[in-house]
Formats: structure tokens, sequence, C-alpha cells
């Protein structure tokens, strides 16, 4: 059974995935319903605004959930980064009345908002989930391994620059191609 510390930090990133979700899906609700992806500027403003202040507010909270360190988990971080940009896309497609681009950000913007809430259930500290049927989830990664500097890799006796060997023609030896119809370009 976790303790006390660790049950409270998984209950506020609980908390804090809400606090993103409804302005963010304010927004898309907002944006699909709309008539030809046309949302009027002071209303797509003021849902965008909320919702990059949601995004923006999650930062310093995803930092109290990486129980390792007070920085924000990189991968929350990314995805709330990748949210808040599609966020700003989607606000100045509907507010151009492009229903394309409004239609295609409306779908990169659920996308986002589902990488913020997965990074939260893997990344976040959250428990597995247990409900027979669900496939089992993947874990983050581990931390990939340090790579070797170049000052410490061996060196080489091969030269810097390559040359050919003596006996490659040199290309106005070389026959032309033979396609038919084409003999005469190649001379």
């Amino acid at each position: 059974m976790p303790d006390a510390a660790t049950l409270a930090r998984q209950i506020n990133t609980l908390r804090d995935a809400g606090g993103v979700l409804t302005p963010v899906t304010d927004l898309l609700r907002t944006v699909a319903a709309a008539k030809d992806g046309k949302v009027p500027a002071a209303e797509a403003n003021r849902l965008g605004d909320a919702a990059t202040h949601a995004i923006t507010a999650a930062k310093p909270k995803a930092a109290a959930t990486d129980a390792r360190s007070a920085a924000p988990t990189p991968t929350v971080t990314q995805a709330l980064d990748g949210l808040r940009k599609s966020v700003d896309a989607l606000v100045t497609a509907a507010k151009a009345g492009n229903a394309t681009k409004a239609r295609a950000g409306t779908s990169d913007a659920v996308t986002k908002l589902v990488n913020v809430l997965v990074a939260d259930v893997l990344d976040g500290g959250l428990p597995k989930p247990d409900l027979p049927g669900l496939p089992a989830l993947p874990g983050m990664p581990a931390a990939s391994p340090e790579l070797p500097s170049t000052s410490t890799l061996p060196s080489s006796d091969q030269p810097a620059t390559t040359t050919l060997p003596a006996d490659v023609p040199a290309a106005s030896t070389l026959p032309a191609p033979a396609v038919p119809g084409m003999a005469g370009l190649y001379r």
C-alpha cells in the first residue's frame, strides 16, 4: 500500500489532469460544433486563453508529481508543450473559419490531450490500472545509457577523406545510357 505522500501525489495528478481536460474540451466542443469551423474571434480567444492558462498552470503541478526531482517529468512536459501548440493552431484556424484546418486541428488537439493523459498515467506516478480485460500498459523506457564522447572513441587509421581507386574511370569515359530516343542527350 502506498504511503500518504505517494497517495497525495497520485490524487493531485488526477485532479490536475481534470484542470487541463475541461478547458481544452470546452474549446474542442465549440470548434467541432461551429458551422464551417468558424468561431467568433472573441470566443475563440477566450476559450484558447482558458486552455492555454490551464496547460501552463499544469506544468508546475507536474513537477510535484515527480517524486524523484523538483522538475516536471520530461514526458509530461513534452505532452503539455505539444498540447499548447495544438491549441494555438486550433484557435488560429477557428478564427479564420477554415473548416479543413479546424477539423484537422480539433483531431490533433484530441490526440495531444490523450498524450497528456497517457503521460500522466505512465510517468506521473499513478498506479497501473487493474481492470480485467484491459491490455497491459507499457512502462516508461529506462534512461538511455550515456554515449561515449568523441574523445573516448577509438582512433582510426583511415584518412579523413576518401579517394576513389585509380581503376575507376572518369565520368566522361562512362558509356551513355541505352535509352531509346535519348542517346543524343548524353553526349
